[in-house]
């Protein structure tokens, strides 16, 4: 358990994953909010984040890293981008709409686990 709990916002279209990804890291010892859309991460910005777990690929959301990114009371949130889209060309794409780190979806929970304390 961590000493001092660490926020995550976990923003998923696929309630499985979005759920899974939510039980994963409130076993670690997070505070863990989800979202499934652009709107619904907007609307727990405000909840004082430590981090940012996004699936780029879904509708509207390419959207909110520029949105954050371009905030002086966001930018500082890292976003990293888990996504099905795995080619080169995809993962370019994504830090050029702000992510800090940009991961294949289908990872393995050591991997993830470890991305999330590097960024933390």
């Amino acid at each position: 358990m961590k000493s001092e709990k660490k926020s995550i916002l976990v923003v998923n279209d696929d309630q499985d994953t979005l759920g899974f990804l939510q039980v994963l890291l409130k076993n670690e010892g997070y505070v863990v909010w989800g979202a499934r859309n652009e709107q619904g991460a907007l609307d727990r910005v405000h909840e004082n984040l430590d981090l940012i777990l996004l699936d780029v690929e879904q509708p509207e959301t390419s959207g909110i890293c520029k949105k954050l990114k371009s905030d002086s009371l966001y930018k500082h949130i890292p976003i990293l981008n888990i996504s099905g889209l795995v080619r080169e060309e995809h993962r370019a794409q994504g830090l050029q709409a702000g992510v800090d780190e940009y991961s294949a979806k289908w990872f393995d929970m050591y991997s993830l686990l470890q991305l999330i304390i590097e960024h933390l």
